[in-house]
């Protein structure tokens, strides 16, 4: 009985070595799948390209589409770069005004954000990848500077001088450019050449008053040194100044008559207005009228409206002239008037004179007054 039994259980172990459904000695009540991985759109570009103005630089981007034809192409590309879909490469040369940001004064560098985009020829319009690059570009310092600008001049006062000068700037060659004036003397301007936005004129009408008779140099000169700023701002805000020196010369001027210089007399009783003033702008002028040989002579100061050379007030003295009693006999006879006056030269005292003659007629025909 116990043969049997051992017989029994050698024929069936062996049986189940043969069928067993699980030789590998693991269990899983499913079967395991064996899914494949999808290959997705992919762009392969560089996040970051260095240039240098004036440089020739390039880069390469490319894409790739499973079962698909890659198209790149590329948004926001500066002035002057170029992209070659055939060559899947960028080519810039940047300009030298490519390198500065004009929103930071005196800056160094640029940045520029191109955006690269992926998509199938089959569906060109349909944008399965993009990704940003930043071109970063270096400035190339050049020169920026003032050419032919004489800074120091000799002036005489009453003229009328010009200067032109040249702005150099290879960044900006037109510019536009900023010009400013610092502690330049009055009627000093500067006008931009219509043609030559590079090229400019200081105009300065160089007033009787800029020296005034107390200015005297330790010299002994009669002039006045005058020291001014002349500075220029281009886009990208880099300044350049110049330090102007102009010597100024005094010129004394006369006393300036203003009024009749012929009088013909009608009557026995006339009157009539002059006025005296300084075109040094400096003083009022002094003033005295000669005796006349017929009748009674008064001259009395009066008050009129400011006397204007240009925009400046000119300091000036005004009379009221009232001659009476003239005689009859007078008739058919000349006088003459002769008005004397002063201003400052040099001296405490107004020594600067000069006289007026007033030719008078006497012709009591016409009747009347003046």
């Amino acid at each position: 009985m116990k043969k049997l039994l051992l017989a029994s259980m050698v024929i069936f172990a062996f049986g189940g070595c043969k069928n067993n459904p699980y030789p590998d000695g693991t269990y899983s009540p499913n079967p395991i799948p064996h899914n494949e991985v999808q290959e997705q759109p992919a762009l392969m570009v560089p996040s970051k390209v260095i240039f240098s103005e004036g440089i020739a630089g390039s880069f390469g981007v490319s894409g790739k589409i499973p079962n698909g034809e890659a198209v790149l192409t590329i948004d926001n590309l500066p002035a002057g770069a170029v992209f070659s879909p055939q060559e899947g490469k960028v080519k810039w040369t940047p300009g030298f005004d490519q390198g500065n940001d004009p929103s930071v004064p005196n800056s160094s560098y640029r940045d520029y954000t191109i955006t690269v985009m992926l998509s199938d020829a089959k569906k060109p319009k349909v944008i399965l990848a993009q990704e940003d690059i930043t071109l970063i570009v270096n400035d190339v310092p050049r020169a920026f500077m003032f050419v032919d600008l004489n800074p120091n001049n000799s002036i005489y006062e009453g003229s009328e001088e010009t200067y032109d000068f040249t702005i150099q700037d290879l960044d900006y060659p037109k510019g536009p450019f900023k010009l400013t004036l610092a502690d330049a003397p009055a009627g000093t301007t500067i006008v931009q050449n219509p043609a030559n936005p590079a090229k400019f004129t200081i105009h300065f009408i160089c007033s009787y008053d800029t020296v005034t008779w107390k200015d005297v140099q330790a010299s002994g000169k009669r002039s006045k040194l005058i020291n001014w700023t002349l500075t220029a701002m281009d886009p990208n805000r880099r300044f350049i100044s110049a330090p102007m020196s102009w010597e100024i010369y005094d010129e004394r001027q006369y006393a300036s008559y203003i009024g009749p210089k012929d009088l013909t007399v009608t009557s026995q009783n006339i009157d009539f207005i002059f006025m005296a003033a300084d075109p040094n702008l400096e003083d009022v002028p002094t003033v005295k009228v000669s005796p006349v040989s017929q009748g009674t002579l008064k001259v009395d100061p009066m008050t009129l409206p400011t006397v204007k050379k240009g925009a400046r007030d000119m300091p000036k003295s005004a009379f009221h002239v009232s001659w009476t009693n003239i005689p009859k006999t007078a008739a058919g006879k000349t006088d003459r008037l002769s008005i004397n006056m002063c201003v400052h030269r040099y001296t405490q005292n107004p020594d600067n004179c000069t006289s007026q003659n007033v030719q008078v007629k006497f012709d009591f025909t016409k009747g009347g007054s003046l």
